[in-house]
């Protein structure tokens, strides 16, 4: 939805969400990107504020997060990545 590699996926974080767009930093070549939150990215990121909040006990700011609310690990957002394909 954002067109970016599953690593800066990873490393997105609550606090990189401001006026309505993600502030990321791609981790390959440094290029600084600005992605407009809008369409099925306003909801799929609205969906993650919602599983997130129902999330018990400590949680992290990682806006991809696993089950427990930590963040996600690169083989596990790699095993997901390839089973949604």
């Amino acid at each position: 939805m954002t067109g970016r590699r599953p690593g800066d996926l990873r490393q997105i974080s609550e606090t990189d969400i401001r006026d309505g767009c993600i502030l990321l930093e791609q981790e390959k070549t440094g290029a600084k990107l600005r992605v407009e939150i809008v369409g099925a990215l306003a909801a799929l990121i609205d969906r993650i504020w919602a599983r997130k909040s129902s999330i018990k006990g400590v949680r992290s700011l990682s806006l991809i997060c696993n089950e427990a609310g930590q963040p996600i690990g690169k083989s596990a957002l790699r095993y997901r990545f390839e089973k949604a394909r």
